[in-house]
């Protein structure tokens, strides 16, 4: 019994990990991040002529880096899309002029304003201060002329159907008052 080698005990089968589908079926989540900021500086004149010229459809604010700025911009193309199909050109319509009082609004707004959306300071050169104020004065002049038109022209809508109506009870009462003599 010398010779005997001692009988191996049997060990304990080691722990493994719960089974796990193949790596292939599982999908791969990416952690979250942060999606990169602009911060290149933005021209403070390209603010304001943005704002001019096409502050309906919220290009202002798209260059400036509000996310608003894409949402009314795609919201001004839907409403520019569907003004020629019957009876949607009456949203469109009303929606354009929302969005129109809007960019009015903004323009006063965006130029006062001495940074973009992320808080990076406009580049503006002298040059680009000047036309800036220029393109200012000549908005607001803009603005009083269009609204001397819109007054100027319910003046004489007004005065047109005033004229119409007078026309029209005339009439009624020179035709009631002829006679009629029998052949």
């Amino acid at each position: 019994m010398a010779n005997q080698q001692p009988s191996a005990q049997p060990t304990p089968p080691a722990e493994t990990a719960p089974h796990t589908a193949p790596a292939a079926s599982q999908p791969v989540v990416p952690a979250a991040t942060a999606a990169p900021v602009d911060t290149s500086p933005r021209n403070y004149l390209a603010v304001v002529a943005l704002a001019a010229f096409m502050g309906q459809y919220g290009l202002a604010r798209w260059y400036r880096g509000d996310e608003l700025g894409k949402i009314r911009f795609w919201i001004a193309v839907g409403c520019t899309v569907t003004m020629p199909i019957i009876y949607l050109n009456v949203l469109s319509a009303l929606g354009m002029l929302i969005l129109s009082v809007w960019g009015i609004i903004d323009f006063f707004l965006l130029t006062s304003t001495t940074a973009d959306a992320n808080g990076t300071p406009y580049v503006a050169t002298e040059r680009d201060k000047m036309w800036a104020q220029g393109l200012k004065i000549a908005y607001i002049v803009g603005l009083i002329l269009a609204a001397v038109a819109i007054v100027v022209f319910l003046i004489l809508l007004a005065a047109g159907v005033v004229a119409w109506h007078n026309t029209m009870t005339t009439t009624e009462s020179l035709q009631s008052s002829k006679i009629y003599y029998p052949r």
